[in-house]
């Protein structure tokens, strides 16, 4: 199994922010579903794993780009907007920017550029992910800071993801599964796959609970918990085709302690995308140029 699957955070993200929507699966191309497939025999947790894995090629994901509006809901119902653009490229390849000696390591790395355009107060701001770090520019402040590892659990610029989320510290080998039941989701016949964590240490969830399609093998929804507390609840309300893959077009991030909501609606979305390696250097991250 590789690394970016079985994350329902990081597969949208991925998709989203390139980062954040693979950790719990991958991307689904979009298919024609036959009566024999709601009649599929039961499968066992390995099997819809690998079902899932077969529905994802990735590697016919180059690239993405995608225009995000976020809209950040507290429990009083009040409403803010952020408005965002994410750049995901993949990189198979030990691969240099050509410009600050940037190296990425490793053959099956991604790479993600998030620049906020609004509101005023955020615009400019960018969030660097690449080489298993992460970095963020202040334009109040005019500097660079690196996302330390204690900060994994601290909120995503007010959203209800976190810099953990956006992470690519997956290992699936590090966890059991277990396919516990079926239910109705969204007029969608779920699985209801469990996935727990073999050996805690300092993950941020230790157990989560994800609804993955019958048909399309597509998560619709995860619950993330730790230490028997449910923490989030992560919801895929609207998926459409883009360019042959079924992409999530509106996601919501609950946090259970609070009620404060995050949604993210695409606008915009671009599979495959030319975009040059020197747009996922530090030195665009601080200057905004190439």
């Amino acid at each position: 199994m590789r690394k970016h699957l079985c994350s329902s955070i990081q597969w949208i993200l991925a998709l989203i922010l390139f980062g954040f929507i693979v950790k719990y699966t991958g991307i689904m191309q979009a298919q024609e579903v036959g009566t024999q497939t709601l009649e599929r025999k039961a499968l066992s947790a390995s099997e819809l794993i690998l079902k899932m894995n077969e529905s994802s090629r990735w590697d016919q994901v180059e690239s993405t780009y995608a225009a995000v509006e976020v809209s950040l809901i507290d429990a009083a119902g009040n409403v803010g907007t952020l408005r965002l653009i994410q750049y995901g490229k993949r990189v198979d390849d030990k691969q240099s920017d050509g410009k600050q000696g940037d190296t990425i390591q490793g053959a099956d790395a991604f790479m993600s550029l998030v620049q906020f355009v609004a509101p005023a107060s955020l615009k400019n701001t960018r969030f660097l992910s690449r080489d298993g770090s992460q970095w963020v520019y202040l334009p109040a402040l005019k500097k660079v800071r690196r996302v330390a590892s204690a900060d994994k659990n601290s909120s995503f610029m007010g959203t209800d993801f976190s810099y953990g989320d956006m992470s690519f510290d997956y290992t699936p080998e590090g966890y059991g599964y277990d396919i516990l039941r079926e239910e109705l989701l969204f007029g969608d016949d779920c699985y209801v796959l469990e996935s727990r964590v073999i050996a805690p240490k300092d993950e941020q969830y230790d157990r989560t609970f994800t609804w993955v399609s019958k048909t399309s093998f597509l998560p619709r929804k995860t619950e993330f918990y730790k230490d028997g507390a449910h923490i989030k609840t992560l919801t895929i309300e609207d998926i459409k085709t883009v360019q042959g893959h079924l992409t999530p077009i509106k996601t919501r991030m609950k946090t259970e302690a609070t009620g404060h909501q995050t949604i993210l609606s695409i606008k915009g979305f671009v599979y495959n995308k030319e975009l040059p390696a020197a747009l996922f250097s530090k030195k665009y991250l601080q200057t905004g140029a190439l």
